[in-house]
């Protein structure tokens, strides 16, 4: 189960949410109501008690909890389950004799409750403290979870009970998170124990830096999915255009085959003629000189007519010459769409190497489009082959290399960079020879088979991203447990992050810390 805390002034905007959503649209998110200490269940009647409650305490500024928890979508709970699991969460956090609603909804894949609850207590109008709450909340999940026998979800991060990911004396590589703590409904950043012989007063700090990493990749593996589907697109696209161009070119040689039988004896022979004089003298030549004087392509097609009554009979090719100027402009319309293909070809194959170079800088990098955009950078200072030199040598100059559990020695990131690098002298080159797209490019078949690849190359690129994904913790998740961490840092605490992160990774933490609060609000509806 997961949990999530707020506090707030207004019950009435509470209470509205939990009953039609955000947009007041959702009239049938509501399963079931039950109240604690109220007559009522109904939240905006319920509300109104509440306020009327709060309202006898002027020095409580928000009097509103709010608590949010949520259950695996596998789990199989009724109702008497989840009052129980919130009954329980009530008792330990001393809240039994509070005002209390407890909404269930039915709008999304996974059960979840809500409490509302009023913080000033009914009888001697003292504030509910929710200072450490979380903890609490935590504990009291944990133990539920094994007594119901409901999916066990690792603690949020600074939870004490879960398998350390920051050890001594050790910078963090590929994050070890159990498969309870990965990307799916409501997933969160699992804890780090303190890592044996690690100095306590600086366990935090390592938390939060550790914690900071994981954030940064996996928001750089959310925007790769994207880029990878981007990828999908994109073949599709370039293997459409590639089809139309080579079924035009088909039509257009056709028809250009078609027209030649009516001009020469062998039309295959001034067909193989008319393109000698295309790649010599251009397309434009060698139309005008077909429609002007079609014999320099072969012998016409004659038909034998009589001459001087009968006595004389002779080959007349005028058919022929009449013929001749619309093959010229089939040939010119035939050889424009051959042209057209070879082109499509050319860039198609170029934009190919790129995608593919994407593909393999992602499986290098941790932030592959910051390495892509350095790599980018290194080529237009020092070519693309000094690039390619550094990028297969050395390519952490690059980014912070992706590593595998067991990957001392970062074969596989090094495998991949070497194969970046040569892939980058692929496109570089290919770039180059565009100029000449016949001699670029293969044939037509060839081709068509090459971008049929691509497709299935980026598709199952994008398959594998999505599925990594997947299983990495949920970013807003992420959001929340780090900005509540953060702001937990003491001053001297925060400095010594600047020790663990870099610079642009703290400047994300700062941004956090300010917007997490927000961020939260919108997405759980607290505080509307």
């Amino acid at each position: 189960m997961i949990a999530v805390s707020s506090s707030s002034k207004s019950f009435r905007a509470i209470a509205h949410y939990l009953t039609t959503g955000r947009t007041g649209q959702e009239s049938e998110r509501v399963a079931w109501t039950s109240s604690r200490n109220l007559p009522v269940s109904e939240p905006e009647t319920a509300a109104k008690l509440m306020r009327a409650t709060a309202a006898q305490n002027v020095h409580v500024e928000k009097p509103v909890y709010h608590l949010a928890i949520s259950f695996d979508p596998t789990d199989r709970v009724d109702r008497a389950t989840m009052e129980r699991v919130a009954d329980r969460v009530i008792q330990e956090l001393q809240l039994a004799e509070y005002q209390i609603v407890i909404v269930a909804h039915r709008d999304r894949a996974h059960q979840h409750v809500h409490l509302f609850v009023n913080r000033v207590h009914p009888e001697t109008l003292k504030a509910w403290n929710r200072w450490q709450d979380q903890p609490e909340i935590q504990r009291v999940l944990r133990e539920l979870e094994k007594e119901l026998g409901l999916r066990e979800v690792q603690g949020t991060l600074f939870d004490r009970e879960v398998k350390p990911i920051v050890r001594a004396g050790q910078r963090s590589s590929a994050p070890e998170l159990t498969a309870d703590a990965r990307q799916g409904p409501e997933r969160s950043l699992v804890g780090a124990d303190r890592a044996p012989g690690l100095d306590s007063s600086h366990v935090r700090e390592q938390e939060v830096a550790h914690a900071i990493r994981v954030y940064v990749e996996v928001v750089a593996m959310g925007a790769s999915v994207g880029e990878g589907e981007t990828a999908v697109r994109g073949a599709r696209a370039r293997l459409g255009q590639l089809s139309l161009a080579t079924e035009r070119a088909e039509r257009a040689s056709a028809a250009f085959d078609e027209s030649l039988k009516n001009v020469f004896r062998e039309p295959t022979s001034a067909r193989r003629q008319f393109e000698q004089i295309v790649s010599e003298r251009g397309i434009e030549a060698a139309s005008t000189l077909l429609s002007r004087e079609p014999e320099r392509f072969g012998a016409l097609v004659t038909v034998e007519r009589a001459k001087f009554g009968g006595l004389v009979r002779e080959d007349d090719a005028s058919a022929a010459l009449r013929t001749a100027p619309d093959a010229a402009r089939l040939g010119q319309a035939a050889a424009s769409a051959e042209d057209g293909f070879w082109r499509e070809a050319a860039s198609s194959r170029v934009e190919r190497l790129d995608d593919a170079l994407a593909r393999e800088l992602v499986l290098v990098y941790r932030e592959p489009a910051i390495a892509r955009a350095t790599f980018h950078e290194e080529v237009g200072k020092h070519g693309v082959e000094a690039a390619a030199e550094s990028l297969r040598t050395t390519p952490e100059r690059f980014g912070e290399l992706r590593l595998t559990e067991g990957e001392k020695e970062m074969t596989t990131a090094r495998v991949h960079a070497r194969a970046a690098a040569d892939l980058s002298i692929e496109a570089a080159q290919a770039r180059t020879q565009a100029a000449e797209p016949r001699r670029a490019t293969g044939s037509p078949a060839e081709e068509r088979a090459h971008a049929t690849a691509a497709v299935d190359a980026a598709r199952a690129h994008a398959d594998q991203l999505t599925a990594e994904w997947r299983k990495m913790p949920r970013r807003d998740a992420l959001e929340h447990d780090l900005g509540r961490a953060i702001r937990m840092l003491a001053p001297r605490e925060f400095e010594r992050l600047r020790e663990l992160v870099t610079a642009p990774h703290l400047a994300m933490a700062r941004q956090i810390r300010g917007a997490v609060r927000e961020a939260m609000i919108g997405k759980e509806g607290h505080e509307l």
